[in-house]
Order: C-alpha cells, then structure tokens, then sequence
C-alpha cells in the first residue's frame, strides 16, 4: 500500500492518481474557471492510457510477490516524478486459520418459529 500526501493509495487507484497526478502538472488554469472544469481541462487521455498500460506489465499484483513490489517502486517513481512525495505503510496480511472441514461458527440456538433446539 502506498500513502500519498496523507492519502492510503492501493491498485487502481494508484494508477489513476499518476495520470490525474500527470495530467494535472502539466498546466496552469486561469483563476476564473472552477476548480473541476479546471481539473477536467488539464486531463490528458494519452498520459493516462500509458500509466495504466505501463502498471499492466507487472501482470497479477497479488499482495507479497515479487510482481507486487515492483509495481509499487514503479508508481512511487512516477510519483516522484511529478513531484509528489510519499510513504510507504508496511502491511502484512495474515491468512485466517482454517476453521475446519466446513464447519460454521455456532448460531443462535432459537429458530423463526421461536423454539429452542438444543446444540
């Protein structure tokens, strides 16, 4: 996971923060038009096709492999390109036990009729 200027940052929606990030620096808007027609204005399509077909060459991303890790150098450079600085959150994630061969977690003892079963 990644944080970006206070903001936790993850698949997806990294990939659109670069392009936006990238798309957003590329120019200045008159102080008369609105924070989002300016925001729309600066937006290059091309500059986002090439972020999202440059994070797809690192296939699956499943959290813990190799592939995973160089993703994230790679969007945390391009980041720092447009001038942005980050964070890196370690995070592990930690797989449940099994809980048994298809065993669920006892419910309440009282049915929809209202009777009691034991058990």
């Amino acid at each position: 996971m990644l944080q970006v200027c206070g903001i936790r940052l993850s698949g997806i929606a990294i990939a659109f923060a670069v392009g936006i990030a990238a798309a957003v620096l590329g120019a200045q808007a008159p102080p008369q038009e609105s924070v989002a027609r300016s925001l729309v204005a600066r937006l290059n399509l091309d500059e986002y096709k090439a972020t999202i077909k440059g994070l797809t060459q690192f296939g699956d991303r499943r959290q813990g492999t190799e592939r995973n890790r160089k993703a994230v150098d790679w969007i945390e450079a391009r980041l720092r390109t447009y001038g942005c600085s980050t964070e890196r959150l370690n995070y592990e994630y930690k797989t449940p036990l099994p809980t048994g061969r298809g065993t669920k977690p006892p419910g309440s003892p009282v049915i929809r009729s209202g009777e009691v079963r034991p058990g």
